[in-house]
């Protein structure tokens, strides 16, 4: 009977720290954008740390790209090595034909450290014999408690409209990783989540899903945005 709770606790245990992670997201659409999708993104990791902006940035563009979506990467245009004015920026995207900018915040990130409860021990005997003597030996194995550790990173997302240098669209996002997981497979969970909330929100489109007669309406609301 241990046996069988030690192998069904054991599967439990696998599957739930197997290699996942998770996103929460509380997000909000100005009303004046409930009706206007988004064509060209240019991705922006808010972080003086180069190495997190370079793959974050690459990463979100990665998973834009998986789903159709046209998306570049600040640095492609906005050289780190470089200064640019405000003017300079939007004349920059404008000429890149983009016409939202999605900004990352990063927030608080790190390890949690989770003890999995003891649930019970397995004790395995063994008789040994040595000139006549019989010698009893014993293992115990505790089922649990062990010390996991399990990654996590915050965000606040903004989607701002290029041509009149406005929020669309604010979102807070809260990835918790398994055991089994790292902060690689925590920014895919993050990055993959919001591009879903995104869709959902109704801000992005892709060419295979927009209907010709609603992509002339895009086209107007895109106009008229510009005299806002």
């Amino acid at each position: 009977m241990q046996k069988v709770v030690l192998t069904s606790f054991l599967l439990g245990l696998f599957i739930s720290l197997s290699g996942c992670a998770s996103t929460s997201i509380t997000s909000y659409t100005d009303p004046d954008y409930r009706a206007v999708q988004f064509k060209k993104i240019l991705v922006v990791a808010n972080t003086n740390k180069l190495s997190d902006r370079l793959a974050m940035e690459n990463r979100f563009v990665g998973a834009f790209e998986d789903n159709n979506i046209t998306a570049i990467g600040s640095y492609t245009i906005f050289p780190p090595t470089r200064e640019f004015s405000d003017s300079s920026k939007i004349e920059i995207m404008l000429r890149n034909n983009i016409d939202c900018c999605l900004m990352l915040y990063f927030g608080q990130r790190g390890i949690e450290q989770i003890q999995i409860p003891v649930i019970g021990s397995l004790t395995n005997s063994a008789i040994t014999k040595n000139n006549n003597e019989a010698k009893i030996s014993s293992n115990t194995t505790f089922i649990g408690g062990q010390v996991v550790d399990k990654p996590y990173a915050e965000f606040e997302i903004k989607l701002f409209d290029v041509y009149n240098g406005r929020t669309a669209w604010i979102a807070n996002s809260l990835t918790g990783g398994s055991a089994y997981s790292d902060f690689n497979i925590v920014y895919k969970s993050f990055c993959d989540k919001i591009i879903d909330r995104l869709f959902e929100d109704n801000l992005i489109w892709t060419p295979k899903e927009i209907p010709r007669n609603k992509k002339e309406n895009i086209e107007r609301k895109i106009q008229e945005r510009e005299w806002r």
